[in-house]
């Protein structure tokens, strides 16, 4: 049963701000007229189960709930507009929260740690979420979030174990540094068609992720946005894109990386460019087949790929980038074919089992030191 405690000697009130509150109250109503809560307000108040807020609230401040561990229920206030950062900062006794329509924005790490909320839907009015705002909410099943977001920041969902399902409203552009890490259940993921750029470790060790979309307006997916994610279908928008891998990341005709451990790889026909680093260090390979439709393998693409032992590179490839197979040091077999214009500088440096390569007519640069020993292989 809920009950009003606006017992006025327990607030410390200056100004319409609510300095700090000094009861033990397991239910507390705070006073009309309250417009702020100040920083620590209500810090560790353990005895905490309820509060409802004033109409006339508009910001709560910086940790004003901190650690109040009993707490399970907030009634907000329709004016409320800010809610700063740490506000509910393991508030682990939260289950639901429903927050007020007119609420423009959730501050860095407001919700942190608050491993028993279940549920949380952001109003359309939010425009900003800011880092952390959600990491470590361990039991969070369901998130829905404001048409009005134009980015996902850093770190919002880190560690959110339980979430299975996201959808990224259709203004969100960008999607930041680790906003989705490591939540372990996550299987679908709904991206925006004018998404322009996935952060690193964006998705990174989200285990059970087996679908993602990725439209042609993708400008940006950084360096292991994906890393330890087992993808069992990746299909890409545009149907001239399409693939169905496990082990590859590629968009917009660009692998960007390979995951897997298959001695004998593949790649793809739709794959145009390999970009920079695609297989770097990828000691398991032995073999790799490269489509042809292949215009540029780029820098350091294949480097120190130490059981590699043959490369055939097909007609329709144009430049082999600075590096590209530098230190592929059981390399044995390399066919270029015409149509080949350019070999990096030390593409093939370091490459100590390759004993002869043809070099077609149509090359045209030669970069300094791209073989081991140029004179023998000329």
């Amino acid at each position: 049963m809920k009950y009003d405690t606006n017992l006025t000697d327990e607030f410390d009130i200056e100004n319409g701000v609510l300095k700090r509150y000094q009861g033990k109250e397991k239910q507390v109503t705070i006073p009309a007229g309250v417009r702020v809560i100040g920083e620590e307000a209500f810090s560790e108040c353990t005895s905490l189960k309820y509060v409802k807020l004033p109409d006339g609230l508009e910001i709560i401040g910086r940790r004003a709930f901190y650690k109040c561990t009993d707490l399970e229920e907030i009634e907000f206030s329709q004016g409320l507009k800010t809610i700063e950062g740490g506000v509910f900062n393991r508030c682990i006794s939260l289950r639901k929260v429903e927050l007020p329509e007119k609420l423009e924005c959730i501050g860095r790490a407001a919700f942190i740690y608050c491993s028993g909320l279940e549920e949380i839907v952001i109003p359309d009015g939010v425009t900003r979420i800011f880092e952390g705002a959600f990491r470590d909410c361990i039991s969070l099943k369901k998130v829905v979030l404001s048409q009005k977001l134009k980015a996902i920041e850093s770190r919002v969902f880190q560690n959110c174990k339980a979430l299975e399902k996201i959808v990224i409203p259709e203004a969100v552009q960008t999607i930041g540094y680790q906003a989705f890490v490591e939540c372990i259940s996550l299987k679908n993921v709904e991206l925006p068609k004018e998404l322009e750029a996935i952060g690193e470790y964006a998705f990174a060790r989200c285990e059970k992720l087996e679908q993602l979309n990725i439209s042609e307006s993708i400008q940006s997916i950084a360096e292991n946005a994906f890393e330890e994610c087992p993808f069992k279908s990746k299909v890409l928008e545009d149907k001239n894109l399409s693939l169905k891998m496990e082990t590859f990341f590629i968009a917009k005709d660009v692998l960007y990386a390979y995951y897997g451990k298959n001695p004998h790889v593949v790649i793809p026909r739709e794959v145009v460019r390999i970009d920079k680093e695609a297989f770097e260090g990828c000691v398991s390979i032995e073999s790799v087949k490269l489509p042809e439709g292949l215009e540029m393998i780029e820098e350091y693409a294949f480097a120190e790929c130490s059981r590699l032992r043959e490369i055939e590179i097909p007609e329709s490839v144009r430049v082999i980038g600075e590096r590209a197979f530098f230190a592929c040091s059981a390399l044995k077999q390399v066919k270029l074919s015409e149509g080949l214009e350019e070999i990096g500088r030390c593409a093939f440096l370091y490459c100590n089992r390759l004993e002869k390569v043809k070099i077609p007519k149509s090359v045209q640069k030669i970069g300094r030191l791209a073989f081991t020993y140029e004179e023998e292989m000329l």
